[in-house]
């Protein structure tokens, strides 16, 4: 149950890093900051394992999700995730989707109230200066000595103990806070950042089913290879429409943004919710061109009926990149722009400028050679 997980998830961090906090508070309490070395140890140790355990969790979920949209129906139909939306020809997302949409707010909180915890202890450790100044001075005048220092100041009898190890330790730690670059819970931070990584993974693959579903299986499609329906009447031709394959991924992807922004509207998406929308916009948009270039580049044979689909479905899917405000990829604007040229306009085409692999393949899929080799 992705909605289930998503609470779950949203209400363990909070507690984890409540816990850390109050740790932060005893120490400084009981050992005047001294002992701020093995806390810090300790809390990114115990912080990186909640962490791990998080990214384990989506992990996991990602894989059922995902199994779920694979799994065979009785009827021969689709799973009813991803029939979602499907009735009145109405893009949707699927229950999955709209439930993993919030997991994306969930990361960000995370790495946040970390950044925040991260920079109360780094705060913690630059208090130390004062002190561990002192006890440097103290150390200059008595040595290794510890002298008459007094027995109710627990603080420099630390500090000084071992010739003063605890001291130069915990120098070197101020001094490492004092850097820009310094985190103070390396580890955990890793973890929270794989954690972000499983979030995005798994959410880009919820959005990314409904274009597998119209795209995948497009280069087996047997239009490719048609041959043109004969004319007995002299009848006038029409161009080519663009197939359903590709007008379902277009419809879609131009349903996205609405779809997006009430998603996350309805999660309580927190920050600029419009960058977070366009940000995801465009990175399914762009998952959703490479793989129909992927499997235009799959056609093992082009008639000049199929070259002539292949192109109105290209321009129609540039169509709906340029609506989106995303540049073409070149393999697409290839496709569009020399796919159903006669043999003759191919041949003599300048295509210095378009992206030659694709155009080698057209070539080949048509049976005709690359322009300027013959």
């Amino acid at each position: 149950d992705v909605e289930a997980a998503a609470s779950a998830l949203a209400a363990s961090t909070a507690p984890a890093v409540a816990a850390v906090q109050a740790a932060l508070q005893r120490t400084l309490d009981l050992t005047g900051g001294t002992g701020l070395l093995q806390l810090l140890a300790a809390a990114d140790a115990a912080v990186a394992r909640h962490g791990a355990r998080q990214a384990a969790c989506l992990s996991g979920l990602h894989t059922a999700v995902m199994a779920s949209f694979q799994t065979p129906q009785p009827s021969g139909g689709v799973p009813p995730q991803a029939a979602a939306g499907a009735e009145a020809g109405t893009p949707q997302l699927s229950d999955e989707g709209t439930a993993a949409l919030p997991l994306l707010s969930i990361a960000g909180a995370v790495v946040g109230q970390l950044g925040v915890l991260d920079a109360k202890l780094r705060a913690a450790a630059l208090a130390l200066a004062p002190t561990l100044e002192q006890a440097a001075a103290l150390q200059q005048a008595r040595g290794d000595d510890p002298g008459d220092l007094d027995p109710a100041d627990p603080v420099p009898l630390r500090l000084l103990a071992d010739q003063g190890s605890q001291l130069r330790q915990l120098q070197s730690l101020v001094q490492s806070a004092g850097d820009s670059r310094y985190t103070a819970l390396p580890s955990a931070a890793a973890a929270a950042a794989s954690f972000q990584d499983a979030a995005d993974s798994l959410v880009y693959s919820v959005l990314m089913v409904r274009v597998q579903e119209q795209l995948g299986g497009l280069a087996e499609q047997p239009v490719w290879a048609e041959k043109a329906k004969s004319n007995e009447f002299g009848l006038p031709s029409f161009s080519a429409y663009p197939g359903p394959a590709v007008v379902g991924a277009g419809e879609y992807l131009l349903m996205l943004p609405q779809l997006l922004e009430g998603a996350l509207d309805g999660a309580g998406a927190s920050g600029d919710g419009i960058a977070v929308d366009g940000d995801w916009l465009d990175k399914v948009a762009s998952g959703a061109a490479e793989l129909y270039a992927a499997q235009l580049g799959r056609i093992g044979a082009l008639s000049q009926a199929g070259a002539t689909q292949a192109a109105a479905d290209a321009e129609y899917f540039c169509n709906v990149l340029s609506a989106l405000g995303l540049p073409l990829p070149a393999p697409l604007a290839t496709w569009q722009l020399v796919v159903a040229l006669p043999p003759e306009e191919f041949a003599a085409a300048d295509t210095t400028h378009l992206h030659a692999p694709t155009v080698a393949h057209i070539a080949r899929a048509r049976g005709l050679a690359v322009p300027g080799t013959a």
